[in-house]
């Protein structure tokens, strides 16, 4: 499937499901972002801001994190892209942070080095849950091909903290 019919696809989709359902917003931001993972073409949400905008709570989650497939494996981009999203950036919001995190992890999937620092501090206590389970999904994501056993934190230390 070429970026153009993905896109035309996308665009079918937008235009036939009411977006006021969150479930409708992420499934069209994930198709887009599956169709074209890795390419860095976002142009499907540059043409679509006031859609995207639109997006609440888990919707902006999910619509923040498919930049993170958009661009996977493309370090500088991706994440001067997710860099205004992230914890302390210029959009602060608890859903747009926490899939920025979520997106840094997948853009550095499988990477030895380089979103350690934003995705441990995301998960520090005192982070608002959201924020939290997005740098936990990017933590776990950028690990999971890196062959580094030490890069991920135990599960348990962050399970006992929150009882």
């Amino acid at each position: 499937m070429s970026r153009l019919s993905s896109k035309r696809i996308c665009t079918d989709e937008q235009d036939s499901l009411e977006d006021r359902y969150s479930i409708y917003h992420s499934a069209i931001s994930f198709s887009q972002a599956f169709a074209c993972c890795g390419t860095s073409s976002d142009a499907f949400l540059r043409d679509n801001l006031g859609w995207v905008a639109r997006a609440t709570n888990w919707a902006k989650f999910s619509t923040t994190s498919s930049l993170g497939l958009l661009h996977k494996g493309s370090i500088v981009r991706g994440r001067n892209l997710v860099k205004p999203y992230l914890p302390g950036g210029s959009h602060p919001d608890k859903f747009s942070e926490g899939g920025a995190l979520y997106a840094l992890g997948l853009i550095y999937a499988g990477r030895q080095h380089g979103a350690e620092d934003d995705l441990k501090n995301g998960l520090t206590e005192g982070m608002d849950p959201v924020v939290q389970h997005g740098a936990a999904l990017g933590y776990g994501i950028s690990g999971v091909a890196s062959l580094n056993d030490g890069k991920l934190p135990s599960p348990s230390t962050r399970i006992s903290a929150d009882e």
